[in-house]
């Protein structure tokens, strides 16, 4: 690769050498990649073709609620073609034997690329593979009976929860409650709103999101109070239901509209272009491949060129779909780089329209 220089204080042949050295694979840590976004499941009665085109129609309705974040996308007048045409968008299906009873489980894969584009060229929201993991403490409430949600316990609860979060494409976490989080953390931390505790306690699990939940049956009617925090973002919504499982259920799918509103994109293939960004504490060529690798790693992101290589810093030009906010909330959800304030009278080639991070250890 060659590198275009800027001073005498670039790149010298020793250093490059250094670099080569130091060549190395380095996994870049982000958000979890959402794999199976556009296939679904969809249970039929037989392998009859009016009703596969009527399961498919069915799994193309709760694919664009995962890609949109939208639970009432299928309204939307914007993709009743898309609804109608549903079958056009099928890569593959295949039958299996259903889980309970008689009949089968239709999966359909989708075309993500095609599908994308045709909803981003309408207009509408979509919501890439790249998504924060959201760690969950959620205490329920039933008069005198109160209990926590953990990895472990309250499985009925717990399968609920994941359930309503394979279905938005969520990556949801929940607490060991072990030792030490029972030391910093109880239900009634949460059912008072301490969050400042739970706020603490969540540093060890290095989760992007905190969801914090205090679910009571009040009135004949279960009702969720649920608080989303992420970076410097901050929502309280509320859920209800007739049943407990219902109030869960709603407060996911309350969760995963919240993060598609901050993380999708809109209009997304038809906005094209080049995003400056300066990468401060880029010291060896392994450091400039980690940076590259991870920025790479968007599906948003087509491709990574370098400007300018300096002892020190990357500068590079960011060729992708959406715009810099769409890769700032990118880079957010991972540990790779930190937001900074640029230095202009040490950095005066760093325009006020770029991006600047420092590269973590």
């Amino acid at each position: 690769m060659d590198f275009p220089v800027r001073n005498t204080k670039l790149l010298s042949l020793s250093f490059i050498a250094f670099m080569l050295i130091l060549l190395i694979f380095i996994s870049p840590a982000h958000a979890v990649q959402i794999e199976e976004l556009f296939s679904v499941q969809v249970p039929v009665e037989s392998r009859d073709r009016e009703q596969r085109m009527e399961a498919i129609k069915t799994g193309m309705g709760q694919v664009l609620v995962r890609i949109t974040g939208d639970g009432g996308i299928a309204q939307n007048a914007e993709v009743e073609s898309l609804i109608r045409g549903a079958a056009q968008y099928v890569q593959r299906f295949r039958y299996l034997p259903a889980k309970e009873g008689e009949g089968f489980e239709l999966v359909i894969d989708f075309d993500e690329t095609r599908l994308s584009k045709d909803l981003a060229n309408r207009g509408l929201p979509v919501w890439g593979r790249e998504r924060p993991a959201v760690l969950s403490w959620i205490a329920v409430s039933q008069g005198s009976k109160r209990f926590m949600i953990s990895s472990k316990g309250r499985r009925a609860e717990r399968e609920t929860l994941n359930q309503a979060a394979r279905d938005r494409g969520v990556p949801l976490m929940f607490p060991l409650l072990d030792v030490e989080d029972n030391s910093k953390v109880r239900s009634g931390d949460i059912v008072g709103g301490f969050y400042d505790t739970v706020d603490e306690a969540s540093r060890r699990y290095s989760a992007d999101a905190i969801l914090i939940g205090r679910v009571q049956r009040q009135q004949g009617q279960w009702i969720g109070r649920w608080r989303l925090r992420e970076a410097d973002q901050t929502v309280v919504f509320e859920s209800e239901g007739a049943t407990l499982n219902e109030a869960l259920t709603k407060g996911v799918y309350g969760l995963a509209s919240y993060l598609a509103s901050w993380h999708a994109t809109q209009g997304f293939s038809d906005q094209a272009g080049a995003v400056e960004v300066t990468v401060d504490q880029v010291n060896s060529l392994a450091d400039y491949l980690r940076v590259r690798d991870y920025l790479k790693s968007f599906d948003a992101v087509l491709d990574v060129t370098p400007r300018q290589i300096s002892l020190s810093q990357a500068h590079l030009d960011v060729r992708m779909r959406g715009s810099s906010r769409d890769l700032e909330r990118l880079v957010m959800l991972g540990d790779v780089l930190e937001a900074r304030e640029p230095d202009f009278e040490e950095l005066p080639s760093v325009t006020t329209s770029g991006l600047y991070y420092r590269l973590l250890r």
